[in-house]
């Protein structure tokens, strides 16, 4: 493991390094608790508190570029763990980025039910207040989707479901 320019291909920005390692390593970050010192993180780990809190902060075009440099590798939204995926759709739910709406549309289908919900709320912030009939077509068939129940029961992602159709039709909580 080394530093973009020892044989690792990346690109530098300000004093940060983004990278990819290949076999999941994603970026080096400029983290642990104050002092300045890189680390591998894995795109198919979960991110600790503090990566997390790094790439939130770093902005759109941080995580753009992130994206793009991701993408040119081949790794797809569905090869991320599904707390980065999580976290991919937060920091999307309001771009009108075109990654970000692919993006949202990937975890609105995504095989983790967390993912689907974190993707269902993000659309109805999305479109709050919009009625947009489409959307609310879209969260209506995911409602009856059978993946959303267990044992004929809906899960957890109904209150999900029911909370981004509120929002979208501009109902208060």
């Amino acid at each position: 493991m080394g530093w973009v320019g020892e044989g690792i291909s990346g690109l530098l920005l300000g004093s940060h390094c983004l990278a990819s390692y290949g076999a999941g390593l994603a970026l080096c970050l400029v983290l642990t608790s104050g002092a300045t010192t890189a680390a591998a993180v894995s795109y198919s780990q979960m991110p600790n508190k503090h990566e997390w809190q790094y790439f939130l902060q770093r902005g759109s075009d941080f995580q753009k570029n992130f994206w793009h440099e991701h993408r040119q590798r081949e790794i797809q939204f569905s090869d991320w763990s599904w707390s980065w995926r999580i976290l991919w759709l937060k920091s999307c739910g309001l771009s009108k980025e075109p990654h970000c709406i692919k993006i949202l549309a990937q975890g609105f289908r995504d095989r983790a039910m967390v993912v689907r919900a974190e993707a269902i709320t993000q659309l109805g912030r999305r479109f709050r207040g919009s009625g947009n009939s489409g959307m609310l077509a879209q969260l209506n068939a995911a409602a009856k989707e059978p993946r959303n129940f267990r044992h004929q029961q809906p899960m957890f992602i109904h209150h999900n479901i029911k909370r981004a159709v509120a929002m979208i039709r501009g109902v208060r909580d």
